[in-house]
């Protein structure tokens, strides 16, 4: 079952990648337009943003096969969760096809989302993290819904940030997945772990068409979707067994979440809109350096930048009921990041922003 998931969410994302980007000249002035000049943005030209559609189209078609072969409440969890990724890439189909959303919207739409699958779901939130003041707070129920909410929202946005090179935000999102499938199969939890890998192979589906040569991108609808999975149905893995620490989900997910709220830092110490965006992440950096560099293949920065994310999320994978190697290992990437950040910043090359490619 769970090879054939894998298989079938793989091949349907890629045949719907290939349908839009082989009628891209019916709607690519519509679903490639993007603000001239868009700072965050290290492509040139119009490319379909609508790889979303693909992994929308694929974990629907999934669900629906699932769905015969797993107990009701199950069903209607999974359900609901869907009905949540489906406001999320509503919000993020609009920002595609419009890109007049404000980003105040963008998170309100994404938190109503995740706080309607809470309420439809009993008040499904975060409870634990470890960290005893915290968790007093967290044990009351409005407190862990609204942290749920929180989470969710983040990560939404976090998918969003890094996605700014070929390959990058749907290869994180694909190894994050296949991690969530993992542990949630070896909890005892398989309908969520079916539902997971179902987005693993999505994504892989996707990338067949966007690494390395770029010819569909998520968009905020996929990069939105990714995040909204993998904030939902890692707190459900996580709440769903005693055998997995709170502290899986971080190190699974912390380089997103750190890329977010260094980002955040950032623009603060500036006296920038936190909303502001800039080309100081890790994978502008890396991209600045490489294009400048003789031999270096251009799309070299996100195989790099994935092995980076790759470190924490194996050991989350393998450690995710052992807390103090979890915590060490987010703490460890967390210095790995601003070592690898502080050279890269320093390069001559870096001193100066980077242009588009």
């Amino acid at each position: 079952m769970t090879a054939l998931i894998f298989c079938l969410a793989t091949a349907i994302a890629f045949v719907v990648c290939f349908l839009l980007v082989a009628t891209q000249h019916w709607h690519v002035h519509i679903s490639g337009k993007r603000e001239d000049g868009a700072c965050h943005e290290l492509h040139q030209g119009e490319v379909p943003r609508l790889g979303g559609s693909a992994l929308f189209v694929a974990g629907l078609i999934c669900l629906t096969l699932q769905s015969n072969f797993i107990d009701d409440a199950s069903a209607k969890l999974l359900w609901s969760l869907w009905a949540c990724l489906s406001m999320v890439a509503a919000v993020g189909m609009y920002e595609d096809f419009r890109r007049n959303l404000p980003p105040l919207a963008r998170y309100f739409g994404t938190a109503f989302a995740a706080l309607f699958f809470s309420v439809a779901n009993g008040g499904v939130g975060i409870f634990e993290i470890g960290i005893a003041p915290f968790d007093w707070l967290l044990s009351h129920s409005v407190f862990g819904v609204l942290f749920f909410v929180f989470a969710v929202t983040g990560m939404t946005h976090a998918f969003n940030l890094i996605d700014g090179q070929n390959g990058l935000s749907g290869g994180v999102a694909a190894l994050s997945h296949a991690s969530l499938a993992y542990v949630a199969i070896q909890t005892d939890q398989a309908p969520l772990g079916l539902l997971a890998l179902t987005m693993a192979g999505a994504n892989i589906g996707f990338l067949l068409l966007n690494y390395p040569f770029g010819k569909i991108f998520l968009g905020d609808c996929g990069a939105y979707f990714n995040g909204a999975s993998l904030g939902a149905v890692a707190a459900l893995v996580v709440a769903g067994s005693p055998d997995v620490s709170p502290w899986y989900a971080l190190t699974l997910l912390i380089y997103p979440t750190w890329e977010t709220v260094f980002s955040m830092i950032r623009r603060r110490r500036r006296n920038e809109s936190l909303f502001h965006p800039d080309v100081e992440h890790l994978h502008h950096l890396f991209f600045a350096r490489d294009r400048r560099q003789p031999g270096v293949l251009r799309h070299s920065s996100a195989p790099r930048l994935l092995i980076l994310a790759a470190l924490p999320a194996a050991l989350a994978t393998f450690c995710f009921g052992h807390t103090a190697v979890l915590v060490s290992g987010s703490m460890a990437f967390v210095a790995l990041y601003l070592v690898l950040y502080t050279h890269l910043l320093e390069w001559p090359e870096n001193a100066h922003t980077p242009e588009p490619s």
